[in-house]
């Protein structure tokens, strides 16, 4: 077949599979491997048949530049490599990752990867957005911009129908959202989505809300019950799993001013009655409760204004983050203004961070979380880095001068990624710090700073 007459008809199906309401992939079980994975001008090329070799791992990196003039609209196709993914492997080395087998020619064809962001749907898929190329005689002859990418092997999916925009998470937190089933819910342009990948051969997107509601943050628990919020009128609504819609007024006289999801899988909502300032405020901590149709709050902590001062948190202004291990929830706030729930003994605790006059989610010059795992939380701010050991909310500083700090990664042995300007000579360097906080420089050639790094999970 005529290599052109191939392409033209591959790019046909991949546009008619690739529709608003679904995305068809190929068989998951067994699909391919490295030994039978076509080249790219066989007849058997797709993207449904390339592999891309993370299961090794330890971090994926995005180089780019977020402050040079050229990507100040949010492109990074102003830098000057033709891939900036990178992974960093079990040995330590960074290196290229590429999306299809090119073949034994190099020459025939040409790669280009420029990733814009990583997006972490679950555990299981994540989404590489960006613009995936590939040239021949300086012609690009396929071409994808939004690729699903199954994190245990590596496979690849067209994923053309995944949004170009996805509001943060209203917490801070990860703003893709699962129920226990593994479909995945975000929140964008004040619509709720699901994504159903219950048959991971036909993953669907559809809205999850009803027709004409609005949704300014919302939050789902295990079972698929949706509760969301429109700022302009003050209402908070649930969308029960079965379809059915309940105002939260009509569960609780309290006002509610934030939720997330608990480690037990239910919303939790933080209430207050009174107001802030009130001698008899009361601010309460309730679980959402579901059982088959009906809809309750169960009251799980109340304190009162002395007790709460710390706690009068508005969406947006703090940064939440969920343990894994200990059944608790950790909010970094205003200044010192930080504090833990923990889910099983119902206790409300105030955490000491180094202090802080601004909300954590304000300009660069301002506290920022960025990474975490079940033992520490890494606060930066400038050119200072610090611990806080989640076990005993103690804290210590890891780097306070000769770095400005642009993003942080945690590894699963203990160490520290970080991607920095030296201040020495000007570089952007990639390092990493051991056990005993020695920054070992992983990375000074390319001097980009890696506006992605993250984890496979």
């Amino acid at each position: 077949m005529n290599l052109r007459i191939f392409i033209s008809l591959l790019l046909v199906f991949t546009v008619l599979s690739c529709t608003k309401e679904s995305a068809e992939n190929t068989p998951i079980i067994n699909k391919i491997n490295e030994e039978n994975e076509p080249e790219v001008g066989s007849e058997d090329f797709s993207i449904e048949n390339q592999l891309i070799e993370i299961k090794d791992a330890k971090s994926l990196i995005v180089l780019g530049d977020k402050n040079n003039e050229s990507s100040k609209s949010g492109k990074t196709e102003s830098i000057s490599l033709q891939n900036n993914l990178f992974k960093v492997d079990s040995n330590g080395q960074m290196e290229n990752l590429s999306l299809f087998n090119l073949g034994s020619d190099d020459t025939e064809y040409q790669e280009r990867i420029i990733v814009k962001n990583i997006h972490h749907l679950s555990d299981v898929y994540m989404v590489l957005e960006g613009s995936f190329t590939i040239s021949s005689d300086n012609e690009i002859i396929i071409e994808y911009n939004k690729i699903l990418v199954r994190k245990s092997d590596g496979a690849l999916f067209s994923f053309d129908i995944f949004p170009n925009h996805v509001d943060v998470g209203h917490n801070g937190e990860n703003p893709f959202q699962t129920d226990a089933k593994g479909n995945i819910y975000y929140l964008s342009g004040y619509m709720v989505y699901k994504i159903d990948s219950t048959n991971p051969e036909r993953i669907t997107i559809e809205e999850y809300l009803s027709e004409g509601q609005i949704a300014d943050y919302f939050s789902v628990d295990s079972k698929g019950n949706c509760i969301y919020t429109e700022e302009r009128n003050n209402t908070t609504k649930i969308r029960k799993e079965n379809g059915g819609i309940i105002n939260v007024e009509s569960l609780t006289d309290k006002r509610v001013h934030n939720y997330w999801q608990g480690r037990d899988g239910n919303i939790h909502l933080l209430t207050n009655h009174g107001g802030w300032t009130s001698l008899d405020s009361t601010t309460g901590i309730s679980r959402l409760s579901s059982n088959d149709d009906s809809l309750e709050l169960i009251l799980l902590w109340e304190g009162n204004t002395e007790e709460t001062v710390a706690i009068e948190l508005i969406p947006g202004s703090y940064q939440y983050i969920s343990d894994k291990d200990k059944d608790a929830v950790y909010f970094f706030g205003y200044g010192n203004e930080s504090w833990r729930f923990n889910e099983s003994s119902k206790t409300v605790e105030i955490i000491e961070v180094p202090d802080s006059s601004y909300p954590v989610l304000s300009s660069f010059n301002k506290w920022s979380i960025k990474s975490y795992s079940n033992e520490y939380v890494y606060l930066a701010k400038d050119t200072d880095l610090y611990e806080i050991n989640l076990e005993d909310l103690s804290y210590k500083t890891l780097l306070n001068e000769g770095y400005e700090m642009y993003n942080i990664l945690l590894l699963d042995n203990g160490h520290v990624q970080i991607s920095a300007l030296r201040y020495d000579d000007g570089v952007k360097i990639l390092g990493e710090m051991d056990l005993n906080d020695n920054l070992i420089i992983l990375n000074e050639n390319e001097n980009k700073e890696a506006v992605v790094l993250t984890r496979l999970n």
